[in-house]
């Protein structure tokens, strides 16, 4: 069994998505002659808002050694920007954290002295050094500083690396506009995502997409790691469905989603069913949401756009994936809402819900890997106008009326293809050939 190490900032226990990705990899490369060794930082509380994640957490390293791999929890120590955020959030000291962040995002460029989590760096050298059978390691980003670990690690070490990139970096087609501040500090990224990447044998990312431009920009060859699903539990597969008409929208929702085309067609559907109802009594569907709250201003979208409905909407903190699991067996149809101009992103949830083998709309559509990915498996409703929405849901509503539970044509050998057994194999095999 050939042992290898694998950085990611998140893992578990942490609850965020991004802990799966680096999780899938650590449960199953054994299976393909891999033992992953995992360093991480601590996570030892819930995060139901984006200020849990810069509060500190854990007092030593904590190692934890499973049947097929084992894990280092190392302790974070929140920076004074972060300290300041999570005391006053948004409130007090505005600018002055940002001159903070400004300053570290700079500044780490040439130093580690003001990155967190630079613990994880002094702890893989040491454990490099004191052991030298590891065949090589895998970084997983964002934080895309973690390159920089494996640029310094290869330097000292010569050993060989891998940079898996969660999201793009510098090539991002939905990088807000930019101060001077924050040009300048993109001027030097770029150069450093360059300068570090360059040094590892290869990378991997989430979609085609993502690995063409990135394999451009930093001159690497590539390849597609997905996300993938895990096989849901067989007493999730038998749950029964919700007596009212559910719709699921699992997890964040960001300001490039364009959900006001569902929402609108949502509402039209209500307000059409009221007319026909001989009393004008309340519909039986809702739309549930859990997750949603992580971002209270995109969640305040959703209450916005839809004042007089909200008795038919369920917005929730981030709750156990164990509920959110049983939440989306339970109902009718999933909805999936591309990210507009941004050609190659595929939200993580798309697979998951893929694994419930239940109807899921895409509204609006991308074009591009969802659509495609939803077509190969036979899975997905398509929807780019309020009135295409519309008429989905009225469909589904009827057939919910008329107790037409039948699941959708799924192509099984598709489905197959995306579970995360399937994609540990790919990357073992991607390991074999450059390590």
């Amino acid at each position: 069994m050939k042992k290898i190490l694998i950085i990611s900032y998140f893992f578990p226990p942490c609850n965020l998505t991004a802990s799966q990705r680096a999780d899938s990899w650590a449960k199953n490369l054994h299976k393909f002659g891999y033992y992953p060794i995992v360093i991480t930082r601590n996570w030892n509380h819930d995060i139901k808002n984006p200020f849990d994640t810069m509060k500190s957490s854990g007092e030593k390293v904590q190692h934890t050694k499973k049947e097929s791999y084992e894990v280092y929890h190392l302790p974070y120590r929140a920076n004074y920007r972060d300290e300041i955020y999570v005391k006053y959030e948004n409130s007090k000291f505005v600018l002055f954290r940002r001159l903070l962040t400004f300053f570290e995002l700079l500044s780490q460029n040439f130093s580690n002295y003001f990155i967190p989590f630079k613990n994880i760096h002094r702890f893989t050298e040491d454990y490099l050094k004191n052991n030298n059978d590891i065949q090589g390691l895998i970084i997983s980003g964002n934080p895309f500083i973690l390159f920089k670990f494996g640029y310094l690690l290869k330097k000292k070490f010569g050993i060989k690396w891998l940079a898996d990139y969660r999201d793009e970096w510098n090539t991002s087609q939905i990088r807000p506009r930019q101060n001077s501040f924050e040009k300048l500090v993109s001027m030097f990224e770029q150069l450093s995502e360059r300068k570090w990447v360059h040094s590892a044998e290869t990378i991997t990312s989430v979609s085609k997409q993502y690995v063409q431009n990135i394999s451009k920009y930093v001159n690497k060859t590539g390849s597609v790691i997905l996300n993938g699903f895990d096989k849901i539990d067989e007493a999730v597969e038998r749950l029964k469905l919700f007596k009212e008409f559910t719709i699921v929208y699992n997890g964040m929702l960001y300001p490039y989603q364009n959900i006001e085309i569902f929402l609108d067609a949502f509402m039209m559907l209500i307000d059409n069913l009221k007319v026909k109802s001989s009393d004008g009594a309340q519909v039986n569907i809702k739309l549930y949401c859990p997750g949603l709250a992580y971002d209270k201003i995109q969640a305040s979208r959703v209450d916005e756009r839809c004042t007089n409905y909200l008795n038919y909407i369920v917005i929730t903190e981030r709750i156990p994936k164990e509920e959110v699991m049983e939440i989306q067996m339970k109902s009718h149809l999933l909805l999936m809402i591309a990210h507009t101009n941004s050609k190659g992103t595929v939200p993580s949830k798309l697979y998951e819900y893929i694994s419930l083998n239940k109807p899921i709309l895409l509204c609006p559509c991308d074009g591009n890997i969802m659509e495609e990915t939803l077509k190969e498996t036979g899975m997905g409703l398509y929807a780019n106008t309020t009135e295409e929405a519309y008429e989905i849901l009225n469909t589904a509503y009827t057939r919910y009326l008329s107790e037409d539970v039948t699941s959708m044509q799924a192509n099984k050998e598709a489905i197959e293809a995306l579970t995360r057994e399937t994609q540990a194999k790919k990357l073992a095999e991607i390991l074999d050939t450059h390590f």
